[in-house]
């Protein structure tokens, strides 16, 4: 009997030394997460929290190179997870490496099309490479589920004819529905337009001058408005 509960014990030791690893993982933060999401990353490869909140505080204390390696061996290792591909992508935009971030963002598309932080950072890196063309239709589907700042990108895409064809009265119309929904660069960039006459249309100064006191007023109740 002692010996079957010695047996026992040493088959959960294992799967409780993996707990207590994660645990302290999850506990610690910044610089200090490093040690012990080393540690919980080692006891188990599938621990993928853990292998991103590592990944995250390298990358977070100026060893760069160290956190992107994590992402990428994480992505190799679990390559039908789409969160690893996403954080890969996430990780390389945050250094500027764009073009790098293509492939693993387009692969996290592939796994899933409809995650709604995935299409925003795909449009983003998209922009940043000017493949203005597939940052168009990440901007129509998020513009289409009330994302304003895509409203905005939307807006101008067409005011800019940036992946599609030059369209001013759908750059109008979609200034106007990201100026409604509180974006401030819309109401700024409307008013001028308004006051300009642009969008084919005559001169707005009234129009203008509503959209310059709503930037105005909107600008004020956000963070670091002084």
């Amino acid at each position: 009997a002692v010996s079957l509960l010695l047996a026992a014990a040493l088959l959960l030791e294992p799967g409780a030394a993996r707990a207590d690893a994660a645990a302290a993982c999850r506990a610690a933060s910044g610089a200090a997460a490093i040690e012990p999401c080393q540690a919980a990353l080692k006891a188990d490869r599938d621990d993928l929290d853990s292998g991103f909140k590592l990944a995250w505080a390298l990358l977070g204390h100026n060893q760069e190179s160290d956190g992107i390696a994590v992402f990428r061996t994480l992505a190799e290792e679990h390559p039908e997870d789409r969160r690893t591909h996403f954080n890969l992508a996430g990780a390389l935009a945050s250094v500027s490496a764009y073009k790098d971030a293509k492939e693993p963002i387009l692969r996290a598309l592939e796994l899933d099309a409809i995650e709604w932080e995935i299409q925003k950072l795909a449009a983003a890196i998209f922009l940043n490479n000017r493949d203005y063309g597939p940052a168009h239709e990440m901007h129509r589907k998020l513009a289409a589920s009330g994302d304003r700042t895509a409203m905005f990108d939307l807006a101008e895409d067409y005011a800019l004819g940036r992946g599609t064809g030059y369209d001013q009265p759908r750059a109008r119309h979609w200034y106007e529905e990201a100026a409604r929904s509180g974006h401030v660069g819309a109401m700024t960039v409307l008013a001028a337009k308004l006051e300009s006459g642009a969008f084919g249309a005559p001169k707005d100064p009234e129009g203008a001058a509503y959209w310059r006191q709503q930037a105005s007023e909107t600008a004020r109740g956000l963070p670091g408005w002084e």
